[in-house]
């Protein structure tokens, strides 16, 4: 259990699974590729989840940091930033991101920084482009922002 916030983190089980698609699809984020064992978990003392992040492989060979979520009276703990630390910690290959413009700042704290088109795996170009359609209309565009964070 961390100290500050009276919680710890685990590996999300098969029994986390409806869990994990109410708290995504409440919050209003991608509800697909929803697969638990993915998943890390933050849990309270009473064993409730209250915030998660998963590591999603696509296809195309790439991994996203992905399903970021804290509940919002766990928010302005640090929650977020352990759930990020830990992803980065369990993957020691490149990770992408996607996140709206304004999120830019924090995830530079974690060595995220934002990619052109041409550096993007196939996944995240044909998310990119994709944005771009859907969101032309809109002044300005608010496409997602693709972040990556290198390996050591």
């Amino acid at each position: 259990m961390s100290e500050a916030g009276n919680y710890s983190l685990r590996p999300a089980r098969q029994e986390d699974q409806s869990t994990i698609r109410s708290l995504i699809r409440t919050a209003g984020l991608n509800p697909f590729g929803l697969d638990w064992p993915h998943f890390t978990l933050a849990v309270d003392a009473a064993g409730e989840v209250v915030g998660c992040v998963q590591l999603k492989p696509h296809k195309d060979g790439s991994t996203e940091l992905a399903s970021l979520l804290v509940v919002d009276s766990w928010r302005g703990r640090g929650l977020g930033r352990v759930l990020i630390e830990a992803a980065v910690a369990a993957h020691d290959g490149t990770l992408y991101l996607m996140c709206r413009p304004q999120m830019e700042t924090l995830y530079r704290k974690f060595g995220f920084s934002p990619v052109q088109e041409e550096e993007m795996p196939p996944y995240f170009r044909r998310i990119s482009r994709l944005a771009k359609v859907v969101g032309g209309r809109r002044k300005p565009p608010e496409g997602p922002l693709i972040m990556r964070r290198d390996g050591v």
